[in-house]
């Protein structure tokens, strides 16, 4: 075992070295290559590894090794030791993460939307979350909305309280002013799903909500948005709005929002059961 993993670490230092010469603009000659081998031999203890021991063991002045690192365009040495032990950890951080199976990334991203779970639950206003679960307890009326993905959100919102025997009405805001006015009429309270909270169409619904009394709860990631004004009730869930790019850690808005309506869920058939024994 202890063999297979010397051989391994070998590998990876052999291929290190490929790496580095590879993205290396200068021409480098025997010694310098040689050095350059010998510092990423010893990477383990580079830090301790002192540039005339370094120049001893290759057989060349520290004249030398001080040029090979101008070729790196570092200043020093201390400098040269650092770029590869920073460099070589990155290495062996991707090699690993390119030969874990499918399912330990997997396990990965869970552990990363578990994080965000967390976080999700550290965004919300203890308050607000109060305030929020005593009207899913005691409104008759209550209506779920959303637009884009959102709406799917809304819909699964709907749609799990109504298993749990709550019944709330799911409003399509494309449908015309009229019928979205006619069944804001069986709704004391309207629940809105919008990450960005910058929708127009929703601002405009919402202004009729408000008009007719109707009490609005904002769901969403963002602090600061045109329809934050218009909400008595702001839940904030964890997740970044911006495009994503490549060095961006998964927000997992979506499975932030479907995990919180579970436990909303969880939460309304306890306090049924506590009502039954009282």
């Amino acid at each position: 075992m202890e063999m297979g993993a010397s051989k391994l670490m070998m590998s990876n230092k052999k291929l290190f070295l490929k790496k580095i010469l590879m993205e290396l603009d200068e021409d480098i000659n025997d010694s310098e290559y040689n050095i350059l081998n010998d510092l990423i031999d010893n990477i383990d203890i580079i830090q301790k590894y002192s540039i005339r021991e370094a120049a001893k063991n290759n057989f060349i002045s520290t004249a030398s090794i001080s040029r090979l690192c101008y070729k790196f365009g570092l200043s020093g040495y201390s400098e040269l030791k650092f770029f590869l032990k920073s460099e070589y950890e990155k290495f062996i951080e991707k090699t690993y993460n390119d030969n874990l199976s499918l399912k330990n990334k997997l396990y990965l991203i869970i552990n990363s939307f578990e994080d965000n779970y967390k976080k999700t639950i550290d965004y919300i206003n203890e308050n607000e979350l109060k305030e929020f679960l005593k009207l899913i307890y005691e409104n008759k009326g209550i209506s779920v909305c959303g637009s884009g993905l959102s709406e799917v959100m809304a819909m699964y919102f709907s749609q799990r309280f109504q298993m749990a025997g709550k019944r709330v009405n799911f409003i399509n805001l494309n449908a015309p002013s009229e019928i979205y006015v006619n069944q804001l009429k069986e709704s004391s309270s309207i629940i809105v799903f919008s990450k960005s909270g910058n929708m127009q169409n929703i601002s405009n619904k919402l202004n009729i909500a408000r008009k007719n009394n109707v009490k609005v709860i904002l769901i969403t990631s963002q602090k600061k948005s045109k329809i934050l004004d218009e909400a008595d009730i702001t839940i904030e869930i964890y997740g970044n709005n911006k495009s994503r790019d490549k060095n961006d850690k998964i927000s997992s808005y979506n499975s932030n929002v479907i995990i919180l309506i579970d436990i909303l869920v969880e939460l309304y058939i306890e306090n049924i059961k506590e009502q039954a024994i009282d």
